[in-house]
């Protein structure tokens, strides 16, 4: 059995292949940048080793890594320091290799990293430029990491966006007003996944890595229009969720002041685009997004009351 450092363990992601590794009996070691947060103290009731460090504190990551065999590689785009995802992920692999004992790394980037350079208007002032260009980097650096075994999932659109907290910021108006209002264009489908398939996927690929060794695969269970999400919201929520569109002059004016609008009007011209067959290739059954909502009822209550 792998012991397993999982970084980000208090995010859903994170936190889900923490607690489906602990399932199955398998040790974790669990970064926290907060010990006493209710993630981080579940994670402890589960049987996790609580290692207190951030991504920036190198020392931290190499004192977590000793005596693990694998790594769940975690880490977030931040606007305000778009190198750090970069730094950030190479402190962990470094510290992976200082410890002389990790042959797994398992790295959650996103959809249609490495395809960067075909979308439209790509280039020096492309606006999402320096998200794309990072997850491509981080998953160049796990190929050439020299593991013996790596495996790159890549989730499409997380179903939490569309319940609070996340959806405070990513879809104000669905708490505010009960309303989807969005960038998206009415007929454009979001690929969208379940975080905790995410865990599913990483347990698995720990537990057997040799069978997912140097799979890179695209995670995404349906493609669904602002309508049909908003209607599955509404059966989720009892309330009447209504759909509105920002006009073309609209987006363009929001641009200027909201990076929520550039990831909208990429994903009317590209979006998470894959094969929704492919996941099913794997014997994990991935979640609906219905049934992903009636699982989190008590979200979808604090989103719509």
């Amino acid at each position: 059995m792998p012991t397993v450092l999982v970084t980000g363990a208090t995010g859903k992601q994170g936190f889900a292949t923490a607690r489906h590794l602990l399932a199955a009996n398998v040790q974790v070691h669990a970064l926290v940048r907060d010990p006493s947060s209710p993630a981080a103290l579940e994670l402890e009731r589960l049987g996790a080793t609580i290692c207190p460090g951030t991504f920036e504190d190198f020392h931290s990551l190499k004192t977590a890594a000793i005596g693990t065999t694998a790594v769940f590689l975690n880490v977030s785009p931040t606007m305000n320091d778009p190198e750090s995802e970069v730094r950030h992920a190479k402190n962990i692999i470094q510290a992976a290799k200082d410890a002389g004992t990790v042959t797994s790394l398992i790295y959650s980037s996103v959809v249609m990293t490495g395809q960067h350079e075909s979308f439209p208007n790509w280039g020096p002032d492309h606006p999402l430029r320096w998200y794309w260009t990072s997850k491509a980097d981080i998953e160049s650096a796990v190929r050439d990491s020299g593991f013996l075994h790596w495996t790159i999932l890549r989730p499409a659109f997380l179903m939490y966006n569309y319940v609070s907290p996340v959806a405070d910021f990513m879809f104000p108006e669905l708490a505010k007003r009960h309303t989807f209002l969005t960038a998206y264009k009415p007929d454009n489908k979001m690929t969208v996944l379940d975080p905790d398939d995410v865990g599913r996927f990483a347990a698995a690929a720990f537990l057997k890595p040799s069978e997912y060794n140097h799979h890179e695969i695209d995670l995404g269970v349906e493609a669904l229009t602002p309508e049909e999400i908003a209607r599955s919201l509404s059966r989720a929520s009892g309330k009447d969720i209504k759909t509105e569109f920002y006009s073309d002059g609209e987006a363009a004016a929001l641009l200027k002041v909201n990076p929520v609008i550039s990831a909208q009007l990429w994903a009317n011209e590209v979006g998470y685009r894959m094969d929704l067959d492919a996941p099913r290739r794997y014997p994990i059954k991935l979640t609906t997004f219905d049934e992903y909502l009636q699982r989190e009822k008590d979200l979808v209550q604090k989103t719509f009351g």
